[in-house]
């Protein structure tokens, strides 16, 4: 840099304003210092020389604490690392541990790893985490006024080395690491802010800056930090530690607890967000290690299907389910049934949220897996197990056909639940998608659509499905049968004319198309909002065109039945 006004001051009119500037405005001295270094590093005035002679004539309780320009500078992220490395190095002559955040008189300092996290800065973590006297185990929280809590650390406010006093998972003291999931935490979702303090996490990773019980704690719990960072979906951080740990020797004491730890890590991953990519990366961690990553014992609620069809996650259920599939049988000890971990895995709760439209792909896949148990050659009593819950789908599925959801039509179209009990059922509530599904599967193993439908407990009347849908008004359905080959003379006359009559009654009246108009004769969801379920072939597009088509269709039929032409309101028998 040129020579400037600055440059050229008297040195005791710079150091003059280096004093002041330090004592009450040192944020403004450090972007001095990056405008004017030639200026503030040289053999007569350094300015990491005088911070560092401040640090050591500082007494306690002589006034408020000086923060080091060291940790100012790591802060600021336009400050480059060569200032950090002169700051740095200074104060390591005469005070080593202050790099670490370790002062010889204990003080509440932020150390500087903690703020480099904090600022989102990987590159220097990695410089920090290079120099010779550094303790990356450093722990602190800041000590707020009035704010003590039971079991927290006699040493929170000031950075010290492990261990806490007393040492437990409820001291709020962070490593470095674990103060990384708190800035994630508290970093604004998808920003770059976000990315880096993760980055900064796989750095203290990769250095080994953390310690097993900086992820386990008692044997096989996971401390609040680590299970929050899995909630969180930092990743790349959890995937990278457990990973480290499972590269120790097997009889490890760490990596032991790290398998012990595995179901609660499944637990968390999949309650954190659907298609979780460190769920795949757990199993596959698990896989590489001859790991068993489900446990040897479920329970309601440490089933992992349970978890994640509870909290509308398929993908996640999924992924637990072929991983149970393709394992289950290599990790039981000698005498477990895998088919018994199976039942407990997918207990009658699990079953009941996969019977959920929200649930969708995990329901296929998961009918998908009974059948092909069903199908296989094990052993007749373990097919039971499967049998069990065909028979428990089946019971709820009948139970909820008035939700007319695409798992019930799934059931229909591909696992022949649609009986005629289930079609009256479905034709009197007006569920499109099941009676389509059901027509359609009838059609496709030559099922005769005419046959007498079984009539409700309270009455021995059994008429067909066409009847069935001309009695309940309901025009669209009607189309459907007729257009799928059902029988019109199945249809009293009487009844036929009655339907016309109406129609063309209530099209005068309230006008064919109207909101009215279609509420009567074609109450069914898909018309909500104006979104079109086509059954029929129509040239016009549109709701309004599929109403059309209906009614045109339904009263030439009841027409023809009766034996009348229709001329406005009148008719006359030919």
């Amino acid at each position: 840099m040129e020579a400037t006004g600055f440059d050229t001051l008297p040195v005791e009119v710079l150091l003059g304003i280096v004093d002041e500037l330090l004592n009450n405005y040192p944020d403004a001295l450090l972007n001095l210092a990056v405008a004017f270094r030639s200026a503030l590093f040289t053999s007569i005035i350094d300015l990491a020389e005088i911070d560092t002679a401040r640090q050591l004539r500082y007494r306690r309780g002589s006034g408020p604490e000086p923060v080091p320009l060291l940790n100012l500078a790591i802060a600021d992220p336009s400050v480059p690392i060569w200032y950090i490395d002169r700051f740095a190095t200074a104060l390591e002559k005469d005070l080593p541990g202050s790099v670490s955040g370790l002062w010889p008189v204990p003080r509440g300092i932020e150390p500087p790893l903690h703020v480099a996290v904090r600022a989102g800065r990987p590159n220097v973590v990695n410089h920090l985490l290079a120099r010779r006297n550094i303790n990356a185990m450093v722990r602190y929280f800041p000590q707020f006024p009035n704010i003590a809590r039971p079991h927290d650390c006699n040493q929170q406010g000031v950075g010290h080395a492990p261990p806490c006093t007393p040492e437990g998972p409820r001291s709020r003291c962070e490593t470095a690491a674990s103060a990384a999931v708190a800035r994630f935490r508290n970093a604004p979702a998808g920003s770059p802010l976000r990315e880096n303090i993760e980055q900064c996490a796989l750095n203290l990773v990769a250095f080994g800056a953390f310690s097993p019980p900086a992820v386990f704690v008692n044997g096989n719990n996971l401390i609040p930090s680590f299970h929050e960072a899995i909630r969180l979906g930092m990743n790349r951080y959890v995937g990278a530690v457990v990973d480290r740990v499972c590269q120790l020797p097997p009889d490890n004491d760490d990596r032991q607890n790290l398998v012990g730890c595995f179901p609660e890590m499944v637990l968390a991953a999949v309650k954190a967000e659907d298609n979780n990519p460190f769920l795949t990366r757990l199993f596959d961690i698990a896989l590489n290690n001859n790991i068993w990553a489900l446990g040897s014992f479920v329970s309601l609620l440490s089933s992992p299907i349970f978890s994640a069809v509870s909290q509308y996650h398929p993908g996640n259920a999924v992924a637990v389910l072929h991983y149970m599939r393709d394992n289950v049988g290599n990790h039981m000890q000698a005498g477990d049934n895998p088919h018994d971990y199976v039942r407990t895995l997918l207990h009658n709760f699990a079953l009941d949220h996969a019977i959920d439209d929200r649930n969708y792909a995990f329901f296929v896949e998961l009918m998908k897996f009974i059948r092909q148990a069903l199908e296989s050659n094990i052993e007749d009593t373990d097919k039971g197990i499967y049998r069990a819950m065909t028979y428990y789908i089946n019971a709820e599925a009948a139970v909820r056909m008035s939700y007319g959801s695409r798992c019930i039509t799934h059931l229909v179209q591909h696992y022949d639940l649609g009986t005629p009990e289930q079609l009256r059922l479905s034709i009197e509530r007006g569920q499109i998608p099941i009676v389509d599904a059901i027509i359609t599967r009838w059609r496709d193993t030559g099922r005769p659509l005419d046959i007498l439908l079984p009539g409700p407990m309270t009455s021995s009347v059994q008429m067909s499905a066409l009847r069935n849908a001309v009695r309940s008004r309901d025009v669209m359905v009607t189309a459907m049968l007729l257009n799928a080959g059902a029988n019109p003379a199945t249809v009293h006359v009487g009844e036929w004319m009655w339907l016309r009559n109406s129609m063309y009654n209530d099209a005068n009246i309230l006008g064919e198309g109207s909101p009215a108009f279609v509420d009567r004769y074609f109450n069914h969801a898909h018309f909500a909002g104006g979104l079109q379920w086509a059954p029929l072939p129509s040239d016009a597009s549109g709701p309004m065109g599929l109403v059309r088509d209906c009614c045109h269709l339904v009263l030439r039929v009841a027409a023809a039945q009766a034996g009348v032409q229709g001329v406005g309101n009148k008719t006359t028998r030919s």
